[in-house]
């Protein structure tokens, strides 16, 4: 048996999930992908509304899974995606997603592959459930919603007030890394408080790591330090 989202052109299905939210966003991604597939626009509504139709239910629960991992499951003739923490849902969305032949491989548009077809459905037995094995997860390139598909829980700290309200929705976390760190080596901090200080690497040399031609120093382009 299968559960049908939409059907030459038409929703078979409504989406419910709070608005404004990570599952808002969850929800507008199964619309949006669903919609490209076959031609049907499922609609969104408040999950305090009532509908008649069968249903996709996105939501936060305690204990939904461990770390922000998400469950997929069948209740009664609505299918669930539910996780403890906000943004679990949302990779939630896109592995239900997968299930109906998506793929997430890198950016658009050789990355992600959407099948065409007149008649999209899940199986109603369905039941995944998903842990991470790595509380902290992040990736060197992509944008914040490139990170939450690819399944990662952090990215870059931002500069502007959108990117801002943007990983907020998405419930990310943010770091800075990579490139950065050339310029904090360059410091000494201390946990008291006191102003940093210039290091001084003239007896320490066998600090820094050497580039091909064997030069050792903490400036650009010779060195690039990642965080482990």
């Amino acid at each position: 048996m299968s559960q049908k989202l939409g059907s030459n052109g038409k929703p078979a299905t409504t989406i419910t999930a709070s608005q404004d939210s990570a599952a808002g966003y969850a929800a507008q991604v199964i619309q949006r992908y669903v919609e490209r597939m076959s031609g049907a626009k499922l609609p969104i509504v408040a999950d305090c509304q009532q509908t008649t139709e069968t249903r996709i239910i996105i939501r936060v629960r305690e204990n939904a899974a461990k770390f922000d991992g998400f469950r997929i499951h069948g209740v009664a003739d609505d299918l669930v995606i539910e996780s403890a923490v906000p943004r679990g849902c949302i990779y939630g969305a896109y592995a239900l997603l997968e299930e109906i032949g998506c793929r997430f491989y890198d950016t658009e548009p050789l990355g992600i592959i959407i099948p065409e077809c007149s008649d999209v459905a899940v199986r109603q037995d369905l039941d995944i459930l998903r842990e991470p094995s790595f509380a902290i997860r992040f990736a060197s390139k992509g944008a914040p919603e490139d990170h939450i598909r690819w399944g990662f829980n952090f990215t870059r700290g931002g500069v502007t007030l959108e990117h801002e309200q943007l990983v907020r929705q998405l419930d990310l976390k943010q770091t800075r890394w990579g490139h950065i760190w050339p310029a904090l080596v360059q410091k000494q901090f201390f946990s008291d408080g006191r102003e940093p200080q210039t290091m001084d690497y003239a007896e320490h040399e066998d600090w820094l790591p050497a580039n091909e031609r064997g030069s050792r120093s903490h400036k650009r382009p010779n060195t690039l330090f990642f965080q482990s």
